[in-house]
Formats: C-alpha cells, structure tokens, sequence
C-alpha cells in the first residue's frame, strides 16, 4: 500500500495538468452521443408536450445506460439525460438482512446533464454538466446579452458548495452549442477559463489523514475543557499563559483523562505526530511566539497585552511551522514556511487580515481536498468583542483542526475537531457564524501515536 502511495504521489508531480483533466473524464458517463438524439423531440420541443411526455431509457452504442425525463421546478423546468447509477439496498428480514441494488437515475450523479428552460416563454436559461461524484460541483452555462440589440452570448459558472469559484466568464459559442458538447469538449472549450480543479483520484492519498480521524475519534471521551490548559512537550500538564504545572489525578480503572482547552487540543493532535519523530512534543515557549506585529500607534497594539488579539493566530502558525521543520529537518521561521493557507481561487472569500468567512469553509475545503490530498489544517478563529471602553475588539482566542477528505467513490467529507469534541460542519457554522477563520496547513500522517 505504501508504494502505491508513493507512486501515486510520483505521478501527481510528473504528469501535466492537461492530462490531469483529460483523465478526469476517462470513467464518466458520456451522454453526448444520446443527447444528439434527443435534441428535436426534447430539448427543443413545446413544453406542453413535454409535460405528457414519460422519462425514457437509453444506451449509447459502448452499451451505457441513460434516462431522460422532464420535471418542472415553479419558474424552470428541466429535462435531464442521467447515467444510470447501481444504488445498494439493504432490506431487514425475519430471516436476516438482505442486500440487493437497483438501477436509479440521480440529477447530481457524476456524468448526469441538465437543461434548464423557462416555465413559460421555453427559452433556455442554462445547462449544468455534473462533473463530479458531489452534486454540490458542476459547471454550468447561461445565456446573457449587455444590450437589446446584441446577439445572446453564453457565460460560464463553476460552483462549488454554492460558491463560484468562477463566475460570468465569457464563453465565446450560444448556448445551444452544448446541447451534445461531451465533458472533454467541455474542458477543452474552458481550459484556460474556468479553475478545473479535479485530477486524477488516487483514495491511497487520504489513507493518513482517513486513520488520524479514527484515533482522535477514539481518544474524544477522554477529553474535558479546561481554560488555558495544555500538556508541555514531555506530556506533563500545564497552563499555556506560564507554563505553571497543573495537578491531574484518575483511577487505574479508567482511560487517563485530558484536560485542554482548544488550542490544548490541537497541540495535543500535533504532538501524536511530531512525538514519534523527535522523541518529544513541541515545545510551548516557541508556539507563542509574535507572528503579527500591529501599528504601535494603533488600538489594537494599546489593546494587545489586556486581550492577547492574536493568541490563535501565533498559535497555528507556529505549531504549523513547528511541524514542517520536524518533517523536513529543515529549520523553518513562518515568513517563509508555506503553511499558510492563501492561495486558493476564491479571492472573494478571504482577506488578508480577517482570513475566510466561516459559511465559504465546505467549498474552501473541497478544493483543498482535491488540490492537495493528505493534508490537515488548522484554524485560527476571529471574533469581535467590546473592551471596557465600549470599542470592538477583533480577537483570535479560539481553534480547530480540519480534516478534508474524499472516500473511496471521490465523495467529499469535513471531519471538524474543536475542544475535544466532533462537530459537524452546519453545528460550527452555527456556532461562529459571525467569524472569520485563518489555516494553515500540515501534512497527515499514519504514523500518528497520541498520547
């Protein structure tokens, strides 16, 4: 398994990017060749027709099976051609749990087509190519004019979780050119357009990060909250301000207890890693250390020392940079490390002060999954209080670890870790709804041995 990784990865820095997105394509369902067919009788027909019409069945010569068939949505409707998908079914018996498949034809599967036409006038608004085993990502194509007396010209949108990665970018053929365009045709028309994230998906790349989520699984009934707590890196209990000892005590019969408060908790994940290459966990004192240098004549420097603004911040930075100097055995300062997490195609979302809002983190995450499989990363929260003077202070007092990872059929999942606990991604949401959040980034790794 360990080669396969590895020459997985050896792949990933050899092969160009176009082959990355040619093959992209190489196991998707392609309906181009029935679409051709269905172009009069369905995607131009009267919409009263098409309302008596039933969902109809058919292959492609290589012997693929597809549906077509007409919904209405209150303004839209769509006809969509869809692959057909084995769903697995388990049904409960007196005689035991029985397991069989039928053929579905999902919307959002991987290789499904829709068009969209307007529920009066019938005019196409728009066609969605389903390129991935997430619904929730697809690009798509609307028709748009900037004056009454201009052809109609087609836009190109690529979303991901309900965030546009690209948005309106010009795409120089009418909407009707895709009526029977093929997924390659597709990349090829938008290659240098639009963000094709997808490459070539080895699941071997998200084993590591897959097996650190199932032992800090296993390790969260330990945990209990304790403000300002952490273990120093022999795994003795202390408090992070001063490193003052802390007394714990358990029972023999018991799993040893840990006390941590959020920033405990993500050195403690951090530790499991860094502990069986150095011998050690990470020193305190250096976690600490200033990574934001704010005006002297400002507020937040005169508010600085009373809050801590940046506690979080330094915090992930330097846990960060910590551990890609151990990886390395190269001697990293921040500035120059690249744990950073900044560089990612939706500059509407982040700021170079406040980091990502909270609601982009799913599509934010989905893209780094696939860009950079076998990573982890933490978060620095920002939030705002009212000092004494009555003034909003922006502070970063709060942290957690996320893990992006794609199961074995390329189905994307957020596993969220903050203070000891799981949360999924709409209770964190809701929990800090009104922050911002700052990355950085470390490598997984299955050598992983928490204390």
């Amino acid at each position: 398994m360990k080669k396969n990784k590895l020459f997985a990865l050896f792949l990933l820095c050899l092969l160009p990017v176009s082959l990355f997105a040619y093959q992209m394509f190489v196991d998707i369902p392609e309906s181009s060749d029935v679409r051709k067919t269905l172009i009069d009788d369905w995607f131009l027909a009267n919409l009263d027709l098409l309302r008596g019409k039933s969902a109809e069945v058919l292959q492609d010569r290589a012997g693929s099976t597809f549906q077509v068939r007409f919904e209405e949505y209150g303004n839209e409707c769509a006809i969509i051609v869809a692959p057909e998908v084995m769903e697995k079914v388990e049904s409960y018996t007196d005689a035991g749990v029985q397991t069989f498949y039928r053929s579905v034809f999902p919307q959002g599967a991987r290789g499904s087509w829709t068009l969209y036409r307007d529920n009066v006038t019938g005019k196409p608004t728009c066609i969605r190519y389903y390129i991935s085993q997430n619904p929730e990502v697809f690009v798509q194509f609307k028709p748009y004019s900037l004056s009454a007396r201009e052809s109609i010209k087609t836009s190109a949108d690529f979303v991901i979780f309900g965030t546009y990665a690209a948005k309106g970018v010009p795409v120089g053929v009418p909407l009707e050119y895709f009526y029977d365009l093929s997924f390659n045709d597709v990349y090829k028309l938008t290659e240098k357009t639009l963000p094709w994230l997808e490459q070539v998906f080895y699941p071997e790349l998200y084993e590591d990060s897959i097996q650190m989520i199932a032992v800090i699984r296993s390790n969260l009934s330990r945990f209990h909250e304790l403000d300002g707590a952490a273990y120093d890196e022999a795994g003795n209990p202390v408090f992070i301000k001063d490193s003052v000892a802390r007394y714990e005590s358990y029972s023999q019969e018991e799993d040893k207890p840990l006390y941590t408060c959020d920033a405990g908790f993500v050195k403690w994940i951090v530790d499991g890693l860094i502990r069986p290459i150095s011998g050690s966990g990470l020193l305190l004192d250096p976690l600490k250390k200033d990574t934001v240098f704010p005006n002297e004549t400002g507020y937040a420097y005169s508010k600085n020392e009373e809050y801590d603004i940046f506690f979080s911040l330094n915090w992930i930075r330097n846990i960060a940079t910590a551990a890609a100097s151990v990886f390395s055995n190269h001697q990293y300062v921040f500035e120059t490390s690249g744990v950073e997490v900044k560089n990612v195609p939706f500059n509407s979302i982040y700021s170079e002060t406040a980091g990502y809002e909270i609601t982009a983190l799913k599509p934010l995450m989905y893209t780094l999954a696939v860009t950079e499989p076998g990573r982890f990363y933490l978060g620095a929260i920002r939030h705002t209080v009212k000092s004494a003077e009555g003034q909003e202070v922006s502070v970063y007092t709060e942290c957690a670890a996320f893990f992006p990872v794609l199961d074995k059929e390329g189905r994307f999942a957020l596993i969220i870790f903050e203070n000891g606990k799981e949360l999924s991604f709409s209770d964190f949401v809701k929990a800090h709804e009104n922050d911002t959040v700052h990355l950085t980034r470390i490598t997984s790794s299955a050598n992983f041995f928490p204390r």
